[in-house]
């Protein structure tokens, strides 16, 4: 059942303390499962960090009270000023035109046009019950968008919020996702299981069921598009479209069926956070028709690939991955090769212990694929003249078993 309006102010009311217990609770039982893969950024405070956007070369991240920011892989942060009536949550952090925006859990919106360091309200036009809630901004062929907890979508036009379309008076006030791809408009709101569709010049949202209703509230919440494909993920699982998002196909084989869902893209991988009291990760290399576990974590709000790191926005503060670790199956046998000279100024041989024919792919820090081809020898020789001088991933796959080797070119 969704909540009704009694319901949601009780809940708006006991928001901040629910977070609180729920880190208490955790933080012993899983921290530890981590601990050697991830590191936390000292600079930002261990508790919740609910929000996290990647404009240009920066990385904003959003706290109780104020946005931190980097543009240099995370060696160094700036803290922006504390927000009016903090602390209060940012939920959604959003920079554009040189403008930087911070919607937080009760409090609207807040403006700022010096990185920081003063806010102005941004709130005018925002009404309803839950408009305070800000879930997320776009930008839509140069209009700004939000989504709000209760309230539905709004977009900014002469220099005040108008609501965009009614979601709330047909039982979609609760935004969970709004995104933008080019000219079109979509959003994941209410819990009814529909995908909403804004199409350029429209002026309104138009539905489309993704699965009907199964007892539980279903809600969308996330969505990419993976070729010529939609794919949607929510508490039922996983979704994919062919035809524009009129129709959906159930995709989620190896998902549990249960808990919120968001997309990562690095390199050729695919890993949807599967959230519930916890968060799991997990991968596809099949663009999303069957998943494997790669991993668990304590609740996470959002994960980004920024630099050569992804970053992990969660309850117990930001924390900081190396890219390339990720993207590679997790069965892996590391002496199913070797390479040598490493590190090299040049090239390498690559040694295996067989000569049954294997793939080999070489990745940069970003995961993305720079070489690939087929081994057939047991000593194959692979030019690495020409790379920048850097930490390379070398993966061999023998049969159903994987190897890798981290390859560094001085």
């Amino acid at each position: 059942m969704i909540p009704g309006p009694a319901s949601y102010v009780r809940f708006a009311e006991q928001y901040n303390t629910m977070r609180t217990t729920l880190l208490l609770f955790l933080l012993p039982c899983t921290c530890a499962i981590l601990r050697a893969q991830w590191t936390r950024i000292e600079a930002i405070p261990p508790w919740d960090v609910p929000s996290l956007h990647v404009s240009g070369n920066a990385l904003y991240a959003g706290t109780d009270s104020a946005v931190f920011r980097t543009d240099d892989n995370g060696q160094n942060w700036t803290r922006s000023s504390t927000l009016p009536n903090a602390p209060i949550f940012i939920d959604a952090v959003f920079h554009a035109a040189g403008d930087l925006y911070a919607g937080t859990g009760g409090d609207g919106l807040h403006k700022s046009s010096d990185n920081g360091a003063t806010w102005q309200s941004f709130s005018n036009g925002l009404v309803g019950l839950g408009s305070g809630f800000l879930s997320e901004l776009v930008l839509r062929e140069g209009t700004l968008y939000c989504g709000t907890v209760g309230a539905g979508a709004f977009l900014r036009t002469n220099g005040a919020w108008q609501p965009f379309d009614d979601l709330a008076a047909m039982n979609a006030g609760n935004v969970h996702m709004l995104k933008s791809w080019g000219d079109t408009l979509w959003s994941g709101a209410g819990g009814n299981g529909f995908i909403w569709r804004s199409l350029p010049g429209s002026t309104v949202f138009d539905a489309f069921q993704v699965a009907p209703l199964q007892g539980q509230a279903h809600l969308v919440t996330d969505i990419l598009r993976r070729g010529s494909e939609l794919l949607i993920g929510g508490t039922y699982g996983i979704f994919r479209s062919a035809d524009g998002g009129a129709t959906w196909t159930g995709s989620s084989t190896g998902l549990p069926p249960s808990g919120t869902v968001q997309f990562l893209e690095v390199g050729n991988a695919l890993y949807a956070l599967r959230s519930t009291s916890d968060t799991r990760l997990y991968r596809s290399m099949d663009n999303g028709h069957t998943w494997q576990l790669e991993e668990s974590m304590p609740y996470c709000f959002a994960m980004v690939h920024y630099g050569d790191r992804l970053y992990a926005a969660r309850i117990d503060g930001l924390w900081a991955h190396e890219a390339m670790t990720l993207g590679v199956p997790a069965e892996q046998e590391d002496d199913l090769v070797r390479v040598y000279p490493n590190p090299t100024a040049a090239d390498v041989i690559i040694e295996r212990p067989d000569r049954i024919p294997a793939p080999y792919r070489l990745l940069d820090t970003h995961g993305r694929v720079l070489y690939d081809g087929q081994l057939v020898l047991e000593r194959t020789p692979l030019q690495l003249a020409l790379l920048a001088a850097g930490v390379y991933l070398l993966q061999v796959l023998s049969g159903d078993r994987w190897g890798q080797v981290r390859i560094v070119v001085q």
